[in-house]
């Protein structure tokens, strides 16, 4: 699977409503914010033996099981969950993320067969998460966006893809426009979020996805300014800096991939995230030849958090929504 399809799956917002959770779920929620991963599933399984068959727990402990990179506990979990809520298109739509993480796995392990089954059921619940509600548009922008780049690639049924589009640019032209790029070539992309910043820059939203959509460009420099404009318009849409500091990594601009680690840090962040942004920014300390400064930053990275992502992604958006 491509790494711009784990991108677009990481930088995903998401909004919606959730289903009563016994009192073990915010526990083990927070004690992950906390950076004690290892706590919040002793905090799951002891709400497993209150509260027998309480979906929002395996819902979580699926969440905690993909930020420890277990994913046959993860989809274990979020099976279950699915099993106890089946009408629940939130429950759908995180299987098929975690799905498509796992293909990313299968992939790194060269299991093509593997790859070719996660492929298949994470398209199966996209689908499912927008049956169950069909103005779940993140669902079906992310179902597009899996039928477009992943299901060619595994050898999969790409067909439909224009019928969401069509529904999106209907109900949301926002998440339609997303879903049209999906569709078109680069000078295409480009065209669409260049226009759409004329004619509605002044809106936080359009500046937030703009950002996104000139990353998938590799134009980072012109990402940076949608990106500046969206913050200075909302200052709580930070999560894309973190996306944006490796567009300047991969130009190998280390100032200014450093200055975007450096300003995420300035946000209220949830504590992993932190921890993966001191283990990012170490390694570009690193790059630069700074070996001690990196490994100091590194060590700050664990101290937050034993589990700290060491990967060139940070962890998913997804698993830090407030249950």
């Amino acid at each position: 699977m491509s790494r711009k399809g784990i991108i677009i799956v990481l930088t995903t917002v998401l909004i919606w409503g959730t289903a009563e959770a016994g009192p073990g779920v915010r526990e083990a929620f927070d004690l992950r914010m906390e950076g004690d991963a290892d706590a919040a599933v002793a905090a799951l399984e002891k709400d497993f033996a209150e509260y027998p068959g309480d979906p929002a727990a395996f819902f979580e402990m699926a969440r905690v099981r993909c930020y420890l990179f277990d994913f046959d506990a993860c989809q274990a979990a979020i099976d279950r969950a699915v099993d106890l809520e089946p009408g629940n298109a939130r429950y759908h739509y995180i299987s098929g993320v975690f799905s498509i993480y796992a293909v990313s796995d299968a992939a790194h392990h060269q299991d093509e067969e593997k790859m070719k089954e996660l492929g298949e059921r994470a398209l199966a619940e996209l689908e499912a998460a927008v049956e169950a509600d069909p103005d779940f548009h993140e669902a079906r922008y992310l179902l597009v966006q899996q039928l477009t780049e992943t299901a060619p690639e595994l050898g999969l049924d790409s067909s439909g893809r224009e019928e969401h589009v069509e529904i999106l640019e209907e109900k949301d032209p926002l998440w339609g426009t997303k879903a049209r790029c999906c569709l078109l070539d680069d000078p295409g992309k480009r065209e669409m979020w260049t226009r759409l910043m004329e004619e509605r820059g002044d809106e936080a939203r359009v500046c937030y996805e703009a950002a996104e959509g000139f990353l998938d460009l590799n134009d980072v420099y012109k990402a940076a300014k949608c990106l500046d404009k969206a913050l200075e318009l909302d200052g709580d849409r930070y999560h894309l800096l973190l996306r944006l500091g490796l567009g300047y990594s991969m130009k190998k601009d280390w100032k200014r991939a450093t200055e975007a680690g450096e300003r995420y840090l300035g946000f209220d962040a949830p504590r992993p995230l932190q921890a993966w942004t001191h283990f990012y920014l170490g390694k570009i300390k690193q790059q630069q030849g700074d070996q001690e400064g990196g490994r100091d930053l590194i060590a700050k990275a664990e101290q937050l958090d034993s589990h700290v992502w060491k990967t060139f992604m940070p962890p998913p958006e997804i698993l830090f929504e407030v249950p």
